[in-house]
């Protein structure tokens, strides 16, 4: 299973959208990378059954404004939770 997903950091108040086979290691990656553990959290995320699939919805992502991309994930989970927590993934 591959995952298209957008992590939001509560700190910056921004969006990270990626691809990942883990979701749950991909966000510990995140974290590490920002020393903010904690900060940043899946928001939204799609199930796919290959890597391409995946990549195509990020490249739609990747081309909505940030207006667009905050409602995407505000309509699907408006207290911006973070799904790891709350899905086992």
């Amino acid at each position: 299973m591959y995952y298209a997903f957008i992590a939001y950091d509560h700190r910056n108040k921004l969006f990270t959208i990626g691809v990942t086979n883990d979701l749950k290691r991909r966000l510990k990656n995140i974290n590490a990378i920002k020393k903010e553990s904690g900060q940043v959290k899946i928001v939204y995320y799609e199930a796919f059954d290959n890597s391409r699939q995946a990549s195509l919805k990020e490249d739609q992502w990747e081309l909505m404004t940030e207006k667009d991309l905050t409602r995407l994930v505000k309509s699907n989970n408006p207290l911006l939770i973070d799904l790891i927590k709350i899905k086992n993934l």
